[in-house]
């Protein structure tokens, strides 16, 4: 779709006529003229009939695989009414006939779609700061309902659901100096204990002991 007064790029697929192999390289020209009266795109960006020759034929400039492109300027599009078609055809050869590279003939509608809607009586622009400001309070919503989730997580695996304690080091007793508390997503996941899958966090532990009782536990989050 081309809109007037804004540049546009045309694209055709060029080919070798003999192989049907992508062309690459070299001379492609660009017949670009308006269906609505005939007129062709010149070389110097003006619409002029009949069709221009030699150095006035507006040449194309290759992309990548025979994709070929040829620029319309914003004064260009301007010449063009809304509701008409312009068709582009490339060829490596000032008469068509003779060529021995071509594409097919690409057409491309003339439309106002953008102007008109945003001119339309009664239209009205989009609260872009309303939007804006809809998409933070649910980023900041998303971020409290995670922060809530952890938070609850934390408290069900201190009071043991799918959690595995396992001593590290103990004293001559017997009983654990230190420790690590590991809290997992499933059942499943805290049987197979691989420290990795399903693994939400863990938590450091140290004891110390005061005539074989217990005098203080220090629980840290790993």
């Amino acid at each position: 779709m081309i809109i007037p007064n804004t540049a546009r790029d045309l694209h055709c697929h060029v080919v070798t006529l003999a192989t049907g192999l992508d062309h690459t390289a070299g001379t492609v020209y660009a017949y670009v003229w308006r269906d609505s009266d005939g007129y062709f795109l010149k070389a110097d960006n003006t619409w002029v009939t009949p069709a221009p020759a030699g150095a006035n034929i507006p040449t194309a400039t290759h992309v990548v695989a025979g994709v070929w492109k040829v620029n319309l300027i914003a004064a260009v599009t301007n010449a063009l009414t809304p509701g008409e078609k312009v068709s582009c055809r490339m060829t490596d050869h000032e008469t068509p006939a003779s060529a021995t590279v071509t594409s097919d003939t690409v057409e491309h509608l003339v439309d106002a779609l953008t102007n008109t809607r945003l001119a339309t009586a009664g239209y009205t622009a989009p609260d872009n700061a309303g939007i804006a400001n809809a998409e933070a309070d649910a980023s900041t919503a998303a971020t409290q309902a995670t922060a809530a989730a952890i938070a609850s997580a934390r408290a069900v695996a201190l009071l043991g659901d799918n959690t595995v304690l396992e001593s590290l080091t103990q004293n001559v007793d017997g009983q654990m100096l230190t420790g690590e508390l590991r809290a997992y997503d499933s059942a499943a996941n805290a049987v197979t204990d691989d420290g990795v899958t399903g693994l939400l966090f863990s938590y450091d532990i140290v004891q110390t002991y005061t005539a074989g009782l217990p005098l203080l536990n220090k629980t840290t989050r790993g």
